[in-house]
Parts: C-alpha cells; structure tokens; sequence
C-alpha cells in the first residue's frame, strides 16, 4: 500500500495524457477537448495530477473546484445554488494499474487535512450509466447521497463528505 502522494502540475508534454486519460475514463467522466481543458485547469484549486511520492509515478487524477469557481457544468450549479461553500470534485481516476492499492483513499485523506474543518466535499457519480465501483468506494469514504440530476442522458448521484 502506497505511504503518501503528491500533487503536481502537468507539464506541456503531460497535458496531452492528462486529456487522454481522462477521455479514457469515459463515461465516468465527462470527456474533454483541449480548450475544455484549459479552462477547466485554470480554476483548480489544487494541481490535477496525483503521483506517488515514494516512486514518482503519475497514478491518477483529481480536479478540485470549490464554490468561487467559475465553472458551468450543470453538476457543478446543483451543488452552487444549495450550499454557500464547499470543495467540488469535477473529476476523479486512479489509472488501472494503480485501482485497488490504496490511492483513492488517500486522495480523500489527504483532502479531509488539507481543508477547512467543517467544510465539506461535493461530487456526483454515475448511476445510468452505473458506476457501482465509484458509488461503493464513495460510500465506503462516508460519502452521502444529497440528490440525483439528470444531465445529458446520464443520471447521476449527488453527493457531500464532511471534512
């Protein structure tokens, strides 16, 4: 099991394969173009890529917004117009070879040290198409359900963790 990680900026060689892994994890998450991308990396709260600190592999990513965030994803809106501040994860992966080591945990962990006590942690997972991995781990984080939306032919679950 891996002992910490780290967030790093990508590099412009690595920008490509950030795009590229996440279209990978289509349609768990939404798939992005260059621009869509570059805009969404300008309003991050923390750099996207998730490396292991020991070994320096690049294992996943996260895309964490909070409320200021100028960001129009109608997910990102359910969470805007109920709560006056939170810290939203736009998206989240851990590549295949790295599942089931430890590094989602972690990821969570890492964020319930780094940010304001009694704040709290928003996102949605895909119920049509079923995401059961992601709702199961979520759930196994404390992650609790909040609402369901649909958007774009995806139903999805809305959901908080309290830091």
């Amino acid at each position: 099991m891996p002992r910490s990680i780290i967030f790093e900026h990508p590099t412009e060689s690595e920008l490509i394969k950030v795009l590229e892994r996440n279209n990978e994890n289509s349609p768990a998450l939404g798939k992005l173009d260059k621009l869509a991308l570059s805009s969404l990396l300008k309003e991050l709260l923390i750099p996207p890529l998730v490396k292991d600190q020991e070994t320096g592999e690049w294992v996943g990513i996260l895309f964490l917004l909070n409320q200021k965030s100028r960001y129009e994803s109608l997910n990102f809106q359910f969470f805007k117009e109920r709560y006056r501040e939170f810290f939203y994860v736009d998206r989240v992966a851990i590549f295949e070879d790295f599942k089931r080591m430890g590094y989602g945990s972690l990821i969570y962990h890492s964020l319930k040290k780094t940010l304001p006590k009694s704040s709290f942690i928003a996102l949605e997972v895909n119920l049509k198409p079923l995401n059961q991995a992601s709702l199961d781990f979520h759930a196994r984080q404390g992650f609790l359900p909040v609402g369901e939306g649909e958007v774009g032919g995806k139903v999805v679950q809305y959901m908080i963790l309290n830091t």
